[in-house]
């Protein structure tokens, strides 16, 4: 709605536009306007197990994609199923390799690079 008001947007939008009147009502450190979107960092989880053969896989396919895509947004770690069981539980996994994007289980099985390519893309666009 445009009911909503921050102190000091309606002088500035008088003066030189909404544009410029969000950038005036933030700090100067405060760079969310500008890049919000491009700063989105998501964290994702991959469920392993000992002797699991196609979870070094996922890693490594996960690893590659945060590389492609990530620019440091990307935050990713191993997660061994033996040793946080309650982390697995807490989000339903049941088998591994499983992959989970911000604390959600999108993955109970080795996804297709591609699948898992557009998991992340959508998560880093705010989509998931």
């Amino acid at each position: 709605g445009g009911d909503e008001r921050v102190d000091g947007v309606g002088d500035a939008v008088a003066a030189g536009g909404a544009q410029h009147a969000i950038a005036e009502a933030l700090p100067d450190d405060d760079h969310r306007y500008n890049n919000w979107r491009s700063s989105m960092t998501i964290h994702v989880e991959v469920f392993s197990s000992p002797g699991c053969g196609k979870c070094g896989h996922a890693r490594e396919v996960l690893q590659k994609l945060a590389e492609e895509l990530g620019g440091g947004r990307i935050h990713w770690r191993e997660v061994n199923v033996l040793e946080e069981i309650d982390r697995a539980v807490q989000l339903g996994v049941l088998s591994t390799p499983a992959i989970a994007v911000n604390g959600k289980l999108l993955f109970t099985a080795l996804p297709s690079a591609k699948k898992l390519r557009q998991a992340l893309e959508a998560a880093l666009q705010g989509e998931t």
